[in-house]
């Protein structure tokens, strides 16, 4: 007796066939005609629904007619590098967001200058000599090379090369950084009346006082449009897509939590920009940040490790938990990251002061 169609699973069907279906499988895209499941390399988005489905009713028809196979037009493969680079980009860019995007196309172009015949050898000789000579940062460098595996594993799925060139070559690792950085109080103060005295800048002022009260990323923050914010707070579109909430006043007892936080998103509303702010990249903002850091003799560096628009989101943490006393769980949750990221790379830890402080909160409760 056959099984019961599952009628709640997600799946999408042809309206030429009723002998197979589409379902998702770890988020791409699976046929199944007939029991047997096969891939189609895309992922489960409704923009490549129509795609999936054509892909689908060619295999019914094979599954149908076995004697197409022989007729099917041979895939003609990439015989230069670019061409390569060409086919990944037609074939996988359309699922990727911009930031991913920029971040292949400064990896092909960093260490791809010309073309080259799409050769294992050739390719890994050629990578091993630019890896061996590059000057670019660890960290960099590492974001470049996961980009390329990925990139040659592609090219190996699609029987371009045998092996994936980076396997050789292998990523290299990043130590952790010891030393957490924050900007302190009087610092920020410092930056923010800097730019709040050159009434043509104040709008950096603004952007910086709200990172340093806010936790945001500054994409996060440059990303924020005026229908994100309400009377209770505002919603941020975070990293890989995710959503969460920076609650400003209590809904239940109207209680405003973020006092200076309302009362700065006040005044950035006056300025009457279609968005909170301007800026659609932060190349601005870290450059003026540097020029008002240098005129105040504010150290960029401390113990070898430079401090940056990013420093404000642990200045902020460092202050939720110093100065507001929030759990630690709350804290992660109001920056959007885990508690092991937290650890590794915003916390600072307490010095006699700090542990004071927060002792005696928690004893007086």
């Amino acid at each position: 007796m056959a099984r019961p169609v599952n009628k709640s699973k997600e799946r999408w069907t042809s309206s030429k066939y009723n002998i197979g279906y589409l379902e998702p499988r770890n988020g791409i895209i699976q046929t199944r005609i007939c029991g047997k499941r096969q891939t189609t390399h895309l992922k489960w988005v409704e923009k490549n629904k129509k795609e999936a489905i054509a892909i689908l009713e060619e295999r019914i028809k094979i599954f149908l007619h076995p004697q197409l196979t022989e007729i099917e037009p041979e895939i003609i493969a990439p015989k230069t590098l670019f061409e390569a680079i060409k086919e990944f980009k037609n074939t996988r860019f359309k699922d990727y967001s911009i930031n991913v995007k920029v971040v292949y196309r400064r990896t092909f172009n960093y260490f791809f200058s010309s073309d080259m015949i799409l050769e294992y050898e050739k390719i890994l000789q050629y990578l091993v000599q630019k890896n061996s000579n590059s000057k670019l940062k660890t960290s960099t460098r590492k974001k470049y090379l996961v980009q390329l595996r990925r990139f040659f594993e592609f090219c190996k799925e699609r029987k371009f090369i045998d092996k994936n060139p980076i396997d050789i070559i292998g990523i290299p690792k990043v130590p952790k950084k010891i030393n957490k950085l924050i900007f302190e109080k009087n610092e920020v103060e410092a930056v923010v009346q800097y730019f709040f005295l050159k009434p043509h800048m104040i709008e950096y002022g603004f952007l910086f006082k709200f990172l340093s009260q806010t936790g945001l990323r500054i994409g996060e923050a440059l990303n924020l449009k005026w229908d994100d914010i309400n009377d209770m707070g505002f919603k941020i579109l975070g990293k890989g897509g995710f959503e969460r909430y920076f609650p400003i006043v209590n809904p239940d007892d109207r209680t405003i939590l973020f006092p200076e936080v309302l009362s700065l998103i006040q005044e950035i509303k006056k300025i009457g920009n279609k968005k909170v702010f301007r800026w659609n990249s932060p190349a601005q903002p870290q450059f003026h940040l540097n020029e008002a850091m240098k005129k105040l003799n504010i150290p960029k560096h401390i113990n070898g490790v430079s401090r940056s628009i990013h420093t404000f989101r642990a200045t902020a943490e460092y202050w939720w938990e110093n100065e507001l006393m929030l759990p630690f769980d709350v804290i992660c949750d109001l920056a959007g990251h885990s508690m092991a990221v937290r650890e590794g790379h915003y916390r600072k830890e307490r010095g006699l002061k700090e542990l004071a402080k927060v002792i005696k909160h928690h004893i007086q409760e």
